[in-house]
């Protein structure tokens, strides 16, 4: 699988960092915080669409959702923050548990050891720690080999 993009929001919705890989089609290239708007806004519509018609009471929120060409990988902290994370369309569950593990890694292994343990980081702020990008792009490298048949 190809990872395109992949974003962290506050729980306001405010984009606390961006990074972008091999993403081929960006109409909004020269406007990434309306694309981080519209990002957010997706997921704040689909989470309040999905507690509206889910039977009973779900725990586990909105993980990801398909459209013919991409996938989103969702995973919301108990805290609020959100990581998404785009890919090529990803098919079977194998694939799609794959991505939900590597963002629950992100978040507690990348993210917490080296921004919230971080007090030099200010909460709520952007991230702009070079060793957080350097390890997420270590890791994202790895999930896409791991991911790829």
């Amino acid at each position: 699988m190809t990872v395109h993009n992949f974003y962290v929001f506050n729980r306001q919705g405010v984009c606390l960092y961006y990074r972008e890989w091999k993403r081929t089609h960006n109409p909004l290239a020269d406007n990434p915080a309306e694309d981080a708007k519209l990002v957010f806004g997706l997921l704040f519509s689909l989470k309040q669409f999905c507690n509206k018609m889910a039977p009973e009471k779900c725990n586990e929120g909105l993980q990801s959702f398909s459209t013919p060409n991409f996938t989103l990988h969702h995973l919301e902290s108990a805290t609020g923050y959100r990581f998404v994370l785009n890919t090529t369309k990803c098919t079977g569950s194998t694939v799609l548990d794959e991505f939900q593990k590597a963002l629950k890694h992100v978040y507690s292994e990348i993210f917490v050891n080296l921004i919230m343990q971080n007090p030099l980081y200010k909460i709520n702020s952007r991230i702009t720690l070079p060793a957080f990008t350097t390890e997420l792009d270590n890791f994202i490298s790895a999930v896409e080999k791991r991911t790829t048949y």
